[in-house]
């Protein structure tokens, strides 16, 4: 991910943001939460078995990688 950008981004506190490319491991989605993005578009990491659903839900929900 574009963690310059996205962080620029999540600094405005009146705009929701998405993620989307470049997520290819449960460290990207714990960076992504702690950067107080609003959600990740995970499509093709899921696909290609980089992580499953389950483990990407107990990241989200502040677990660990």
């Amino acid at each position: 991910p574009d963690y310059t950008t996205l962080t620029k981004a999540c600094n405005h506190k009146d705009i929701h943001v998405i993620a989307a490319g470049g997520v290819s491991g449960l460290q990207d989605l714990a960076n992504l939460r702690k950067l107080g993005v609003s959600g990740v578009v995970i499509g093709k990491a899921l696909y290609e078995g980089f992580f499953t659903l389950e483990d990407a839900v107990k990241v989200a929900k502040g677990g660990e990688p």
